[in-house]
């Protein structure tokens, strides 16, 4: 059986491409979204959305038929400052360093590195503990065989929790903020809303059902204007 979540109960949304169905595992035989990737499609990818210059574009296409030129250098440069755990690696050699650039431009070598091949052209690489960066520079005779570099930007640990909130406007309850629909339109039912009178000071309370490190958070807001026919 396919759907658009898997699990029992509904826990994980997918994140196929072209928004196909996932199977109960939440595998995608079509392949992920663009802008995700890793374990059943459920991580971001920060390099789609956030690189910048000099950042080559054969890295983040998604075509592992584009790869790297002959060079024992890439940079990963993204805009903004995020927290780094892992990344994996499209390639067919394993033979990788990985050296991080931190905003303030030091240097810091990911010194308790561990690596897991997936298979014989995936690498996942690791860094523990993590570090804040905005540029990482992969180097090593691996990067000659490079086609494809994601770096996670974690997952929605948010999905499908506990909510929360003080009041409600129309349809606007709190469970549309954890159903993973970052559609803007109000008017399309995606978006929480608490009461625009009768409420001074207005809360959304999120529970998780068991403890998580959370290193980043993403708030997507419906569209400023509201259209009444």
């Amino acid at each position: 059986a396919t759907s658009k979540w898997f699990e029992t109960p509904c826990r994980f949304k997918c994140h196929c491409v072209n928004n196909n169905a996932c199977d109960n595992n939440g595998v995608c035989s079509s392949g992920c979204e663009y802008g995700w990737f890793g374990p059943s499609c459920q991580y971001v990818d920060l390099v789609s959305t956030y690189s910048k210059s000099p950042t080559p574009s054969w890295v983040y296409d998604s075509q592992d038929t584009n790869c790297s030129p002959d060079q024992e250098t890439v940079t990963v440069s993204l805009n903004s400052t995020f927290y780094f755990t892992w990344l994996r690696l499209h390639a067919n050699i394993a033979d990788f360093n990985i050296h991080l650039t931190l905003a303030n431009q030091t240097s810091v070598t990911c010194s308790n590195m561990y690596t897991h091949k997936i298979d014989d052209s995936i690498l996942d690489i690791h860094c523990l503990p993590g570090a804040f960066f905005e540029d990482l520079v992969i180097s090593g005779d691996g990067v000659k065989s490079l086609c494809t570099v994601f770096v996670s930007g974690g997952r929605n640990v948010a999905l499908g929790q506990n909510t929360q909130q003080t009041s409600v406007h129309g349809y606007g309850t709190s469970l549309l903020a954890v159903d993973g629909d970052r559609n803007p339109e109000y008017l399309d039912h995606s978006c929480t809303h608490t009461a625009e009178t009768r409420d001074n000071a207005p809360t959304l309370t999120l529970t998780f059902g068991w403890p998580h490190v959370v290193n980043r958070y993403l708030l997507f807001n419906r569209n400023g204007e509201l259209t009444w026919s």
